[in-house]
């Protein structure tokens, strides 16, 4: 899947697969401030998926969601 730009920082998924359930997936992305180049703290979540795409699908709301709340608060 490929990468998003939101806000001014670039997403990109890198979901893993799971050690603890073979096949499943942990959803993952990257966090890179365009302006400054500036790479910022990963995005993950401990709920495995049963894809890839549906993982990395889920860490790229995941990081939209981050950008939004954490980085342009107000």
């Amino acid at each position: 899947m490929d990468s998003l730009l939101y806000m001014g920082v670039r997403i990109t998924p890198a979901s893993l697969p799971s050690d603890a359930s073979p096949g499943a997936w942990l959803p993952r992305a990257t966090l890179l401030e365009v302006a400054s180049g500036k790479a910022l703290e990963a995005v993950t979540d401990d709920q495995p998926c049963d894809t890839q795409p549906e993982a990395d699908a889920r860490a790229l709301r995941l990081g939209k969601r981050h950008v939004m709340k954490v980085l342009h608060q107000g």
